[in-house]
């Protein structure tokens, strides 16, 4: 069976988008709520608005907006290919592609907000986003963003899965796994 997976838009949605547009539906509830509670005219209303958007956007979006541009960062071009017939992983990352073995995967790392973590309900947005660390046999890593593969473990059943608690999971930098490296696996 082989599993093929790159940001699409139902991960975007999902895990941005959507987040967005609720945000956006609860301001304007509250701001029409007060309107009809308080008889606010039209100016204040605005401002109740302004106000209630700024304050949403520090606490719940801006650090969503964060993690998911450094998820696009580090996945955007990439694409990863599970081949269980052959026990094979292609992943590709800006126009460069490696293959190696199931085997050749020391462990997975699975960075998780602390209520994904402990399967508690979550209060921010940004505690839906989480992504992968594959540790080689070569202490090479790679990065690999729940927007890109939200469900590795289940294509890689055999390879040892180690869970992280993260107060916010963000990719720390760039893939590991650099273009010399990448071109040497593939000679």
């Amino acid at each position: 069976m082989i599993f093929k997976y790159s940001i699409d838009n139902r991960k975007r949605r999902k895990y941005f988008f959507n987040n967005i547009i609720l945000v956006l539906i609860i301001d304007i509830t509250i701001t029409a709520l007060m309107h009809f509670i308080y008889n606010l005219s039209f100016v204040v209303m605005i401002k109740t608005f302004l106000v209630l958007f700024v304050l949403t956007f520090l606490f719940y979006l801006l650090p969503l907006i964060i993690l998911y541009l450094n998820y696009l960062k580090n996945n955007r071009s990439s694409k990863l290919i599970i081949n269980q017939d052959n026990s094979l992983i292609t992943f590709s990352f800006q126009n460069i592609e490696t293959t190696f073995l199931f085997s050749d995967v020391k462990k997975i790392k699975v960075n998780l907000s602390f209520p994904l973590f402990d399967k508690r309900m979550r209060w921010f947005f940004w505690d839906e986003l989480f992504y992968y660390e594959l540790i080689l046999n070569t202490n090479s890593s790679i990065f690999i963003s729940c927007l890109l593969c939200n469900d590795l473990p289940k294509s890689l059943p055999s390879v040892e899965i180690q869970r992280i608690k993260r107060v916010i999971p963000i990719i720390p930098h760039s893939h590991v796994l650099n273009r010399g490296e990448f071109q040497r696996k593939n000679e």
